[in-house]
């Protein structure tokens, strides 16, 4: 993809991203989509809980302006990683119930072809290998 086009997409998966945001915000509390403070909550007021949902749908823009296949992939194991967190911020899904879901979605990662090479330079030493 040319430079400028991958800017644009960019641009307009960054709008759509506010956009989404602003819009889950005025109807987190109709969806029941809020965040309660307490325990180890340590906000003083409720507080929406739909930035993952509105990050996913701006990043659609992105995956189907790649025009590559294994996006689909990708676009899916976001999919089911956004829906498991909404589930878990509205009924509380079990840790060994997310865990078996997002570990589905790693696996329609690498169904896809995807791989992780290096895990980047997490302790100032350089990129970490993973082979």
């Amino acid at each position: 993809m040319h430079l400028t086009r991958q800017l644009v997409v960019l641009a307009i998966s960054g709008v759509a991203c506010v956009a989404w945001i602003g819009l889950f915000r005025s109807l987190a509390a109709r969806l029941g989509l809020l965040d309660h403070p307490g325990g180890r909550k340590r906000h003083d007021v409720a507080v929406p809980v739909v930035g993952g949902l509105a990050m996913f749908l701006g990043m659609l823009p992105v995956l189907f302006a790649g025009g590559h296949g294994a996006l689909v992939n990708l676009g899916l194991a976001m999919l089911l990683v956004v829906v498991v967190g909404a589930a878990d911020d509205k009924v509380s899904v079990s840790a060994r119930t997310r865990l078996l879901l997002e570990g589905m979605a790693a696996l329609i990662l690498v169904a896809g072809g995807a791989s992780l090479r290096h895990l980047g330079n997490l302790v100032g030493l350089g990129a970490l290998g993973t082979s």
